[in-house]
């Protein structure tokens, strides 16, 4: 059972119960959020965040969606079903939270955005879909939000792992009105905080100072060891001596 950490009310009963049941269902070390509303960013730009996951896998925006039918997600055109292209507002969500953690924490953390379909009766049709299968996992139902974000965080390596210290330090950057003590405790924070110290604590490699090359003629008395980086230079003149004092005898 994930951390339900309160930000500020949701703005339907539909989205509240879309974060308890993620609160629920999602692992024991993950965190989500209640919305987080228009006043808590300073920019041109300012979204009504529906809830952000905040686990060792990296953040995610969660857009929470209660359609009901059909929906067919498109890359560039309004999804058939609806008036509305998703991903625009998804993306749109991204730049204000990203920038919102980086000015308040100074550090740099990695932001992805979902799609999630909340109402039992929602069905997504891929079938005519153009959207590519990276992007298709952005879309999901809230049955699979764990499954998605695994796979997102899985083509990333482990470039968005989060340890606790940064983790902590984002979600407070959200202004939550607390944050459960254990919330961070669990082995799987404890695990990557570990790994980050040991990364950021071990010595810088050792630099081995070049030895430089060195060349010896193979030609007695008629060339000369180089300097280190420059060719080997032989003179013919020894060499056109000795050939004609040879045809003299």
């Amino acid at each position: 059972m994930a951390h339900l950490v309160e930000i500020n009310a949701a703005r339907s009963e539909s989205e509240r119960a879309a974060q308890i049941f993620l609160a629920k269902y999602l692992p024991d070390s993950w965190i989500i959020t209640t919305n987080i509303k228009e006043r808590n960013f300073s920019g041109r730009r300012k979204p009504e965040i529906d809830s952000v996951v905040v686990s060792p896998l990296g953040i995610f925006i969660i857009d929470f969606k209660n359609f009901r039918g059909s929906v067919t997600p498109m890359t560039n055109h309004v999804w058939t079903g609806l008036e509305e292209n998703l991903f625009d507002q998804a993306d749109d969500n991204v730049f204000p939270v990203k920038d919102l953690i980086e000015r308040r924490t100074g550090e740099t953390v990695w932001v992805n955005s979902l799609i999630v379909f909340t109402h039992k009766d929602g069905e997504l049709n891929w079938q005519t879909s153009d959207v590519v299968a990276d992007q298709r996992l952005r879309v999901a139902k809230i049955g699979d939000v764990e499954a998605r974000i695994r796979d997102i965080a899985s083509r990333r390596g482990n470039r968005n792992n989060l340890n606790s210290y940064i983790a902590r330090k984002s979600l407070e950057a959200l202004k939550p009105v607390d944050i459960p003590e254990q919330a961070f405790q669990h082995e799987d924070w404890q695990k990557l905080s570990a790994e980050f110290k040991s990364a950021t604590n071990a010595p810088p490699p050792k630099l081995v100072k070049p030895v430089a090359p060195t060349f010896t003629s193979t030609i007695p008395n008629l060339g000369r060891a180089p300097q280190p980086d420059q060719t080997a230079y032989i003179s013919p003149v020894p060499i056109r001596r000795a050939a004609q004092a040879h045809l003299s005898q």
